[in-house]
């Protein structure tokens, strides 16, 4: 559980996983998260007022209930080799849309509708993949490769 410097909840998580262990330096393992976030358009430049705009389109207070799994492993068959893997999703993390034109643009519905917009956070989906490789021939040689 997380609080801002003013007293304002901002986050709770929880997260379960498993870990199975089996010969020859190999495991397997896996889990699930949940929690809830908030963020407030404070903290993204000056508090709304009556006389001046936000930094969010429509309220200024975003909240979601995030959700999530993943799966990881990784082996070491002998001394020289090693390879792991993990893979993730989640949905309902907050998606910023700040955009990176011209590669990445705002596809907000307050983007979409006016690419000067104020930001307009909401729930999104992530994805994340790792795969890794060691190999050390000598032991005061190690070299990795990983995407």
């Amino acid at each position: 559980m997380n609080f801002s410097w003013q007293g304002l909840s901002q986050n709770v998580n929880n997260e379960s996983s498993m870990n199975l262990n089996f010969q020859h330096n190999t495991n397997l393992g896996f889990g699930l998260n949940t929690g809830y976030e908030r963020v407030f358009e404070e903290e993204f430049g000056l508090k709304r007022t009556a006389t001046r705009a936000g930094a969010f389109f429509g309220p200024p207070e975003r909240s979601t209930a995030q959700h999530g799994f993943y799966v990881y492993g990784n082996t070491k068959p002998s001394q020289k080799y090693s390879f792991s893997m993990f893979l993730g999703y989640g949905w309902n993390s907050f998606d910023y849309d700040f955009g990176a034109t011209p590669k990445f643009i705002r596809v907000s519905p307050a983007a979409l509708a006016d690419p000067n917009a104020a930001l307009d956070p909401g729930p999104g989906k992530s994805s994340d993949v790792n795969f890794s490789f060691d190999y050390q021939p000598t032991q005061p040689l190690n070299m990795s490769f990983s995407f």
